[in-house]
């Protein structure tokens, strides 16, 4: 219940233009999804993305661990993440027009240790970022 806790004041994330971040926009190829998560927990904290597929919807999600988890149905069947089981969607998000953007909001003391990822619809499997560590 205390990661559900979590998760519900994740959702109190804002999407900030991208404009300020320097990107060439879309090459066709595959681009490397890469995330970062910088700032205190709990407190304030940033998330930053780039190399994702441009205009895309995305998901973020957080989990207690790492691990190997597989998508079992749905658009992003077969697709493996690197966060364990007891992962929950954080937020839905836009990639933006360059692939690239930044959330920014409060984290819970319940959040602070855990695990989260991107993982962007595009094709099957979908495409996933690195998997970030929330500050302790």
């Amino acid at each position: 219940m205390r990661s559900l806790v979590a998760i519900c004041c994740l959702l109190g994330y804002s999407v900030h233009g991208t404009d300020s971040l320097a990107a060439a926009g879309f090459v066709a190829g595959p681009d490397i999804l890469t995330i970062s998560l910088d700032g205190l927990c709990p407190g304030q904290l940033t998330l930053q993305w780039d190399g994702a597929t441009p205009d895309r919807p995305a998901g973020l999600v957080f989990a207690l661990t790492r691990g190997n988890y597989n998508i079992g149905f749905g658009r992003c069947e077969n697709t493996v993440l690197g966060v364990g089981s007891s992962l929950r969607l954080v937020r839905t998000l836009d990639t933006g027009p360059t692939g690239s953007g930044v959330l920014s909001g409060l984290a819970p003391r319940a959040a602070c240790g855990g695990v989260m990822q991107m993982i962007v619809w595009h094709g099957n499997p979908c495409e996933t970022s690195n998997v970030v560590d929330v500050p302790q």
